[in-house]
């Protein structure tokens, strides 16, 4: 997600073979980096909102041509920990004390999700983001409480549920999540 060479070679693959896509699941996260707080930032955002936002991009030509009766959907994945409003919880894990710089790039994420669906919306678009959960993962070194399976199916309804469900939302198992 750091490689636009490598994003735009992947959609390139994916329009070589299929000609087009009708769901894209964006799905990429680094939680620390090396270096100073800047270079910390710079990495993160770098690969969590910007390589999300071209890989968008990238995709959007291949997306446009679906012919999926259900629309074409941008799934973006979020995290419990973007909620502005959990955040500002006084203590527990999603305390805004807690994962500074990973957080604030799913804040980020977030706004990059509307824009996509106001954007596209007229053109049959379905955008919104899910938000799987702690899931035992390689971003947390397996220590996640939750199976990945379990989070799926919350990235699943991101990418199939009605459009009142989820466009511009971001969605968790219980709903919307609130911002």
């Amino acid at each position: 997600m750091s490689s636009d060479e490598s994003i735009h070679a992947a959609a390139k693959a994916v329009e070589d073979k299929h000609g087009r896509r009708d769901v894209l699941m964006v799905n990429a996260g680094i939680s620390h980096a090396p270096g100073t707080t800047r270079e910390h930032y710079r990495q993160v955002f770098d690969t969590n909102v910007s390589g999300q936002a071209v890989t968008v991009e990238a995709f959007l030509p291949l997306l446009r041509m679906s012919t999926a009766s259900s629309g074409k959907r941008i799934a973006f994945t979020s995290s419990d920990l973007s909620s502005l409003q959990w955040a500002l919880e006084p203590k527990g894990l999603y305390s805004g004390v807690n994962f500074p710089i990973y957080r604030t790039s799913k804040t980020a994420v977030n706004m990059v999700m509307p824009h996509y669906a106001r954007l596209l919306e007229h053109e049959g678009f379905i955008v919104g983001a899910s938000n799987s959960g702690y899931c035992a993962t390689n971003l947390n070194a397996y220590g996640g409480a939750k199976n990945p399976r379990e989070g799926a199916r919350v990235l699943i309804k991101a990418a199939t549920d009605s459009k009142e469900s989820v466009h511009g939302l971001v969605v968790d198992e219980c709903g919307s999540q609130p911002w």
